[in-house]
This record gives C-alpha cells, structure tokens and sequence, in this order.
C-alpha cells in the first residue's frame, strides 16, 4: 500500500468512511431465550433495540428484565449488537464439549454425546 493510499485510508476514517464500534447503556426490556435475543431501551436517548444477541453460540447470558446493560454496536449497525455485559443475571449458559448451565450460582453439565 502506498503512502497516499495510507493517507486516503486514514482521510475516510477520520470523516466517516470507517465507522467505529459503540457502546450503549440500555435497560433489558424482554428476552427470547430460545432465540437468544432480547429487547432493550437505551439509557440516554429511549432508542430501542431489538435483536440484540446474548452471546455467540459458545457463551450465552440471559439478563435480569429490567437491569441496565451494556450492549455493543459493530460498525453503526444496530443489526449487529451485542450484550456486553449486564447489572443482573438470571442465567449464564455455557457450551463446550458438554453443555454447562450456571443458574443461581449453581452449575449444571448436560452431557451433549
């Protein structure tokens, strides 16, 4: 890459061509655990998001109704947010070989073979 394509590149950022990740506050307003999914309203602007994913397959957390979260939107996209993290938990599910479910602090391994 050539030092004026450098420069272009670094231009298109700067304005806009690029765009950055974001993060939001946003109080869990449902959840649809089978699609691993919830609906959310943001903290400072009353935006709604829906769709927002729970995790990626491997990690999946089901926020509390009604707890703040923090939530991650790739690129500008709200099509592609993400639970970050969240003030209260009702269930964490966690996959590997078996499937592990922490519910109330207590685990529960259900073997998948």
């Amino acid at each position: 890459m050539s030092e004026l394509d450098k420069l272009k590149e670094n231009l298109l950022r700067l304005t806009g061509g690029a765009k950055q990740a974001q993060l939001r506050f946003a109080t869990c307003k449902s959840v649809n655990w089978q699609e691993k999914t919830m609906t959310a309203v943001g903290v400072s602007d009353d935006v709604d998001y829906e769709g927002v994913q729970l995790g990626f397959g491997y990690v999946d957390v089901k926020p509390a109704k009604d707890s703040i979260c923090l939530i991650g939107i790739l690129e500008g996209k709200e099509a592609l947010t993400f639970l970050i993290n969240a003030e209260n938990v009702e269930l964490v599910e966690i996959k590997a070989s078996d499937t592990i479910i922490i519910n109330e602090g207590k685990a529960k391994v259900n073997p998948t073979y």
